[in-house]
């Protein structure tokens, strides 16, 4: 009963909640007179899948390998319960980038139940989806498509629309659609998904603004610029709301606003979201991580174009310090940094220090010219 309590919260974005009752489901199934390994096996994916949703793929991990072991030591290997142990354990090493070991579960779930002679179980239609994901993010993306049609087909014979599933199925194949340069497909695809999430959650759940924020990006690409602001703005409302404002997904949700913006040339909107994302980003990612640099270059980007020359050059000279302080092996940051500075020299008539850094170089005195 609280384990169905906790899936319940947990597919309404309540993962808190759902961890709580999810632990102590698990803490009354170790504590029975003759607890049954089964039953603990059971809250330990129920837990690792609440822990998965939440970002805590350590732990999840663990987890996952826990109740399999407990699922192996007791059921034959076409067992449905042994094999959704496997599919779990699959989702949550995809997410850890651990793709090779990913797709060897997925595909060993997929053979088992064709050996089976289920060929057309959900359970396969989720491995399906499972392995497109991986597929997709190891750059294979007509197999990643393949494995999600596939997926969408055996879904079908089993439910009608609007369905999760469903919606799952067919955001995963926009994202490949894109990955493929064939935007107006991955368009009518992830408009046919957020279709079926406003259908079935409210606009606040986590589904739903995901595959709002896909369309808002896939119509930048599309440089629909005017549409993309229009839903990446009802993305960050609905995150703020959801969230708050100092959560990670907020902070990302204000870039990619302040991105499009900067695309408009609405610099004096974009700078305040750049800025207002910067400290999430530092606490989320790490002083010297990819994203924040980038982040960082691009609030330069549009302070340079305002002509805020000293506001660049001193974000771009701490964060130039910063990289080469935490990995000075990450050429492509530095090389961006030097690109912004050299364009800040150029800016100020400062062509010799420009032409240093278009080099590669860092002039020692850069930083004290004067506008």
């Amino acid at each position: 009963m609280m384990g169905e309590l906790s899936e319940s919260l947990r597919r309404e974005g309540a993962l808190d909640s759902a961890e709580a009752v999810q632990r102590s489901a698990l803490t009354l199934s170790q504590r029975e007179p003759e607890a049954d390994s089964l039953d603990v096996a059971t809250a330990l994916m129920k837990l690792g899948i609440v822990l998965r949703h939440q970002g805590n793929l350590d732990r999840a991990e663990a987890l996952h390998r826990q109740a399999l072991q407990l699922r192996r030591s007791r059921l034959p290997p076409d067992h449905l319960d042994r094999i959704t142990s496997l599919q779990n354990l699959a989702s949550v090493l995809s997410q850890r980038d651990k793709y090779e070991q990913a797709e060897t579960l997925y595909r060993r779930v997929i053979a088992t139940y064709r050996e089976n002679g289920v060929e057309k179980h959900p359970g396969v239609a989720q491995s399906l989806s499972g392995l497109g994901v991986t597929l997709r993010k190891q750059g294979y993306f007509g197999r990643a498509e393949e494995a999600y049609r596939q997926a969408l087909s055996i879904e079908r014979s089993h439910v009608e629309a609007p369905h999760p599933d469903l919606a799952l199925y067919l955001n995963n194949l926009g994202v490949t659609l894109k990955k493929q340069g064939r935007l107006e497909e991955a368009a009518t695809v992830h408009q046919r998904a957020l279709s079926m999430r406003r259908t079935l959650f409210d606009k606040g759940h986590s589904a739903t603004i995901g595959s709002l924020n896909n369309l808002a990006t896939l119509r930048f690409s599309q440089d629909r610029v005017d549409q993309a602001a229009r839903r990446m703005r009802m993305v960050v409302s609905q995150l703020r709301t959801r969230h708050g404002d100092d959560h990670p997904r907020t902070a990302v949700a204000r870039n990619n606003l302040a991105v499009i913006l900067s695309r408009k040339e609405q610099h004096e909107r974009a700078i305040p979201l750049y800025r207002a994302a910067v400290p999430t980003y530092e606490n989320a990612f790490g002083s010297g991580h990819p994203r924040l640099v980038k982040l960082k270059v691009r609030l330069a980007e549009s302070l340079l174009d305002l002509n805020r020359y000293a506001a660049a050059d001193s974000l771009l000279t701490a964060t130039h310090r910063t990289v080469k302080a935490v990995d000075a092996a990450d050429s492509s940051a530095v090389a961006r940094i030097h690109d912004q500075l050299a364009n800040l020299h150029e800016a100020r008539g400062n062509s010799e220090v420009a032409a240093q850094y278009r080099q590669g170089r860092h002039p020692k005195s850069a930083s004290d010219s004067s506008e």
